[in-house]
């Protein structure tokens, strides 16, 4: 069977767009595809089917004839107990459990930061501990993974939790689903910049291979921050990755904190005290020369 296509009006009747879609196609599939051109996370929004609402796995498909669905957008609610299983199935490692939460109840704020106050969005909680799978399944229901923390130090994206917390599998999730791997947090940091900051070669290289940017023009550069932390291997990787040297006040700052350090001001009068001594002795010799002088030339006026 060819694929066929879906109409989606507004409830006042409006065309908003149509999409095509393969036989077996779910309305959740649809939900995702609405995502893509209007922005609007799958949690968010209800398809019905005449009178019918339809459920995530109902199947659109069967038939030649064009379908039409009404879209109703709801409007951002989050129900306490909603986010309290929400927390127990996350925090429980269940990636089913996480399923059939979201299947059973589809108005949860995956976006919310009220699921986690001290931890971000659900995405970024599954990200810090390396819950792979039960990232992908808040990321099928519509979880944001370019969303930036509101509650969390320097307002991190789940990509950069991921690499913060040196999970690669779920670093490598993020990058091979489209997440943005060069949107930076509050303070400028990049998840490159993190990663380097870190010394984690292979999440330097995972990052590299993804197609991050090595040289931001307008962020702190990984080299900069590994130069900084020391971290030669990491240099040496992003240097073959293709980073650019130094600029001219990236070297100035990257040596600041020493020169500006209390034991280089106190090494340098150490060795003009030591010094001294040689300072003194030259002025001598000088002034000697200047006298020499001096009464060569009274000895030569004198014979004219």
């Amino acid at each position: 069977m060819s694929a066929f296509k879906v109409s989606v009006h507004t409830v006042c009747g409006t065309l908003l767009e149509e999409v095509e879609l393969y036989p077996t196609a779910t309305a959740l599939d649809l939900k995702l595809c609405i995502r893509t051109q209007q922005g609007m996370p799958p949690w968010r929004q209800r398809l019905l089917l005449g009178d019918v609402m339809l459920k995530n796995d109902a199947v659109l498909g069967g038939s030649d004839q064009p379908v039409n669905v009404t879209l109703v957008k709801l409007e951002p609610s989050q129900d306490k107990n909603q986010v309290v299983a929400l927390r127990k199935a996350v925090t429980g490692g269940s990636a089913d459990e996480v399923e059939q939460l979201l299947q059973a109840d589809e108005s949860i704020n995956l976006d919310s930061e009220w699921t986690y106050p001290s931890r971000g969005t659900a995405l970024c909680a599954a990200a810090s501990s390396g819950l792979v799978d039960i990232a992908r399944q808040l990321v099928k229901f519509g979880a944001d993974m370019d969303k930036l923390s509101d509650v969390l130090p320097k307002s991190p994206t789940a990509l950069c939790c991921a690499v913060s917390s040196g999970h690669r599998e779920v670093t490598r999730f993020f990058c091979d689903t489209g997440a943005d791997k060069n949107k930076s947090t509050d303070s400028g940091e990049t998840a490159f910049v993190i990663a380097a900051r870190r010394g984690d070669v292979g999440m330097v290289s995972l990052l590299c291979n993804a197609g991050a940017n090595v040289n931001h023009p307008e962020r702190k550069r990984p080299l900069f921050v590994a130069l900084h932390s020391r971290h030669h291997e990491v240099v040496r990787l992003l240097r073959a990755c293709g980073a650019e040297r130094l600029t001219f006040s990236e070297f100035c700052s990257l040596w600041k904190p020493v020169v500006t350090a209390w034991w280089t001001r106190l090494l340098l009068i150490g060795v003009f005290i030591l010094c001294l001594p040689h300072f003194g002795a030259a002025g001598a010799a000088v002034t000697n020369v200047k006298l020499m002088i001096s009464d060569e030339c009274f000895n030569k006026t004198e014979l004219l």
